[in-house]
């Protein structure tokens, strides 16, 4: 049954991000009556509320997927970005971590966390969770990015520069890559 429920929730996701929303959702409800205790068509209805930026709904939805499988990475991380979204920076950071704690590799969550971190001024945590998005040698242009702007703080420069022309290689319009590489070139004109 929980294949059956599975093959039902994904393509109820597939309708909403091809701009059917109701649709979605009310396949996603046909799958919940069909087996309550699976918890993807809980996460997905969240996701497509918050999506719809409806930001009442996607909370009851990602706690029903968190008491269906307290385990669920996605939900957590899902839950961490409504908060996120909603400033609620404490809940958001908690959800994030959870969400790495349950799985080490979810990329995602560690950047979301790192962030975060550094937000609050927390550099080695925010400095050990960008690391931790890049396993094996990856690299990811936002985990980059966030390095480059401890690597600033540091008042590393030369580093910080590598790293934002790196992520901006990888990713031209990122955001926080761009705005950094200004700041670290007219932070260290002398050294470059």
């Amino acid at each position: 049954e929980p294949m059956y429920v599975q093959a039902q929730a994904n393509p109820a996701l597939a309708c909403h991000r091809r701009g059917f929303s109701d649709r979605g959702i009310k396949e996603l409800r046909n799958a919940i009556a069909t087996n309550p205790n699976f918890a993807d068509p809980y996460n997905y209805m969240g996701v497509i509320y918050m999506d719809k930026k409806q930001y009442t709904e996607p909370e009851n939805w990602f706690k029903l997927a968190l008491d269906t499988y307290p385990s669920y990475d996605e939900a957590y991380y899902n839950l961490g970005v409504l908060y996120n979204v909603q400033n609620k920076d404490k809940q958001a950071l908690d959800c994030f971590v959870k969400a790495t704690r349950i799985n080490n590799k979810h990329v995602e969550a560690h950047i979301a966390a790192g962030w975060l971190y550094l937000k609050n001024g927390v550099i080695k945590d925010a400095e050990q969770h960008f690391e931790l998005a890049m396993p094996d040698n990856t690299e990811h242009p936002r985990a980059l990015a966030g390095l480059a702007m401890i690597d600033v703080k540091k008042e590393r420069y030369e580093a910080a520069i590598r790293r934002y022309r790196k992520a901006l290689k990888m990713d031209k319009d990122q955001p926080d890559a761009k705005k950094g590489l200004a700041e670290a070139y007219k932070k260290a004109p002398d050294r470059l």
